[in-house]
């Protein structure tokens, strides 16, 4: 469900990926199988470690309150967010609110709580950004 709301232009898992779980597990198994032949990794640290606990509240409460989005989108999402990382959940948020256009739009207060959201959580400018378009003009 998740993959299929943040992926508008990309294949369905049944048609040629297998699996949600399956595709995770390559990815994992094959991040594991490179990082295994490199001398020297550095332990993830700092921003990379980031997983949004502490932003859980106002994640759930963006993803509740995208209701131009399917129940099954904002549940799988509040699930992700509960069960993954915040971090994780909010990035696919931001992914299937550019999805859903031109069905969704954007006050200028809700953009700002989005952009807060992704401050907190320590993204780069462009993060956010790529939903401005959606931003209904005063």
């Amino acid at each position: 469900m998740l993959w299929n709301a943040g992926s508008e232009y990309l294949p369905s898992f049944e048609t040629r990926l297998g699996s949600g779980a399956e595709w995770t597990r390559t990815v994992v198994g094959l991040c594991d199988a490179r990082l295994s032949t490199e001398l020297g990794v550095r332990p993830l640290s700092g921003a990379d470690t980031e997983d949004g606990t502490a932003c859980l509240d106002a994640v759930v409460a963006e993803i509740e309150a995208a209701r131009f989005l399917a129940a099954e989108v904002r549940a799988a999402l509040v699930d992700c967010a509960r069960r993954c990382t915040p971090d994780l959940a909010f990035r696919v948020l931001l992914r299937a609110i550019g999805c859903a256009a031109p069905d969704a739009s954007l006050s200028p207060d809700r953009y700002g709580r989005l952009a807060a959201v992704g401050s907190a959580l320590q993204y780069g400018e462009f993060v956010v950004d790529n939903v401005r378009f959606l931003v209904e003009e005063p």
